[in-house]
């Protein structure tokens, strides 16, 4: 495998791997990080793990997922942090009419893994494969929490009603934060520079200093037009893949957790 011959060329520095990262931009995680690693003097790569940065880089792989999952027990991996893809649980899909925007509900909030059976084999396919990442990334992390290394996995906040589903609401993913002691930060981006509230869940293991990340919302109230936009018909479409790259200040506290946190070293 590729990912197994390369870490000589790389674990000098100190990798963390982002998965699911989405390809990179000027302002995202990874460049936050390795600023922050520099300013303070150690040496970190930022590795990102997303078939749109390299296809040979699919978690969906299982040779690709065995060969991170080797890295990790080697020890080659100095934190790690995901965000697996969300459209598929978006709280909007039960607050819109499908005919307004779209869209419609593809899972159970007591069933959050599983697809509605009446859905067409797309929509279908579309969930097992958002449900197969949340869960390969939050192994894969919770690999890296359990050798005492900073880890992280984001998503939306659980709402925490009916109908709305969340990964973060199921025997599973609790069963995962009970046996590496994870904390879940709830971040909303309005204070770090995004045009919504947007409240999102960070699930963290060995965070440096989670204070930074806590800020509240003051504002009085949001507007979610953004989620939507009109396309050629009059309908409105789904865009929040839009809203899915951080503000470049959530970007920015997350890498210095990050940097600081591997300049502290493992937790025992």
């Amino acid at each position: 495998c590729q990912l197994m011959r390369s870490p000589a060329r790389w674990t000098a520095q100190r990798a963390v791997v982002l998965l699911c990262s989405g390809p990179p931009g000027p302002d995202d995680i990874g460049c936050a990080l390795e600023l922050e690693a520099d300013r303070i003097g150690i040496a970190l790569i930022a590795l990102r793990f997303d078939p749109l940065v390299d296809p040979s880089r699919d978690m969906c792989d299982s040779s690709f997922v065995s060969s991170l999952n080797q890295l990790i027990e080697h020890d080659w991996v100095a934190a790690g942090l995901g965000a697996p893809p969300c459209s598929t649980i978006s709280i909007r899909r039960h607050m819109e009419t499908e005919e307004k925007s779209g869209s419609r509900p593809l899972r159970a909030r007591e069933d959050v893994f599983h697809p509605f059976k009446y859905l067409s084999m797309k929509e279908k396919a579309k969930v097992l494969i958002g449900s197969h990442l949340f869960l390969v990334c939050l192994d894969a992390l919770a690999r890296i929490g359990a050798r005492g290394r900073w880890a992280a996995c984001e998503n939306p906040w659980d709402p925490a009603v009916e109908p709305y589903p969340s990964f973060w609401h199921s025997g599973e993913t609790d069963y995962i934060t009970n046996a590496v002691s994870a904390e879940k930060v709830e971040v909303h981006q309005c204070r770090y520079g995004a045009t919504v509230k947007k409240t999102t869940c960070l699930w963290m293991v060995n965070p440096y200093d989670t204070v930074p990340l806590k800020k509240r919302c003051t504002c009085v109230k949001h507007t979610w037009d953004g989620h939507f936009e009109i396309d050629d018909e009059g309908k409105r479409i789904w865009t929040s893949a839009k809203l899915a790259r951080y503000p470049q200040g959530l970007s920015t506290a997350i890498g210095i957790d990050i940097a600081q946190s591997v300049q502290r070293g493992p937790r025992e």
